[in-house]
C-alpha cells in the first residue's frame, strides 16, 4: 500500500525477486482478449454467436497434403 501527495491510499503490486511471472501475464492477455470480443460482439448473446460460427460448414475447404506438398516453393507459403 502507497500513499499519494494527497494521502490517499494506492494499492500496488510488487513482484518479489526471483518470483515468476507467466501465470499474471496469462491472465492479463486473456482479459484482454474477453475485452476485445465484448468491443467486437453483442455482450447479451456474444455465446450464441460463437455457437452459430461453430456450426456453420466450412465455405472453403482446406488443401490437402498432396495439394500443399505439389506448390511448396517455401515453408512460408505452407502456413
Amino acid at each position: 500500500m502507497k500513499y499519494t501527495r494527497g494521502g490517499f491510499p494506492v494499492r500496488e503490486w510488487v513482484k518479489k525477486p526471483n518470483a515468476r511471472n507467466e501465470a499474471l501475464d496469462t491472465l492479463v492477455y486473456a482479459y484482454a482478449g474477453l475485452q476485445y470480443l465484448y468491443q467486437r460482439r453483442d455482450r447479451r448473446t456474444i455465446w450464441d454467436q460463437l455457437e452459430r460460427r461453430l456450426e456453420e460448414p466450412e465455405k472453403a475447404p482446406l488443401r490437402s497434403k498432396k495439394a500443399a506438398a505439389k506448390t511448396a516453393g517455401s515453408f512460408v507459403n505452407n502456413w
